[in-house]
């Protein structure tokens, strides 16, 4: 009988969106798209109908996503990527799915995080941290095999999400 009683404590903890450690269930997202230089022009607008500034071509751009529930906010506290801290702003996407237009192919999107019931925060990594604090590093444990972590809090205290792979869109190719 003990045996069932642990196999529905966990169920329900798989079914509420929480882990059985008692964190909170979030997912990570995280891609990369490397945009090649060309001759475009300086009026060409970005994903999100700005200017886009002609020095930044030859550059990779990261869309890096968490998923996690209205019940159970987090607030993203630090960013790792292959290697290195980022300083990030975030963005609250109004949508539940993220997509962006093909890099390539005008008219056609890729879907990056499908649709789903969690809200969707955006982490827009700008600038390279030359230090971080002790305090709010990951654990050592798994962060050697990991491209991306993500700290994040949720109710007073910091855990971390991290992604042994951050995956590729095919290459923005500017003309």
């Amino acid at each position: 009988m003990g045996v069932l009683n642990s196999f529905f404590l966990v169920l329900l903890a798989a079914v509420s969106g929480c882990t059985v450690l008692g964190q909170p269930a979030v997912n990570l997202y995280a891609f990369e798209q490397a945009t090649l230089p060309g001759t475009i022009s300086t009026a060409h607008t970005n994903e999100n109908g700005g200017a886009e500034n002609p020095s930044k071509r030859g550059t990779k751009t990261y869309y890096i996503y968490l998923a996690y529930s209205l019940k159970q906010p987090v607030t993203p506290v630090s960013l790792f990527i292959k290697g290195s801290w980022y300083h990030f702003q975030t963005d609250l996407l109004k949508n539940t799915t993220a997509f962006i237009n093909h890099p390539n192919v005008p008219g056609q999107t890729l879907v990056l995080v499908p649709n789903q019931k969690n809200k969707l925060l955006r982490l827009l990594p700008d600038t390279l941290l030359d230090s971080f604090s002790t305090q709010q590093k990951p654990p050592k444990r798994g962060l050697d095999s990991m491209q991306i972590v993500v700290g994040y809090e949720w109710k007073g205290k910091t855990y971390y999400k991290g992604a042994a792979e951050i995956k590729t869109i095919e290459p923005e190719l500017n003309q």
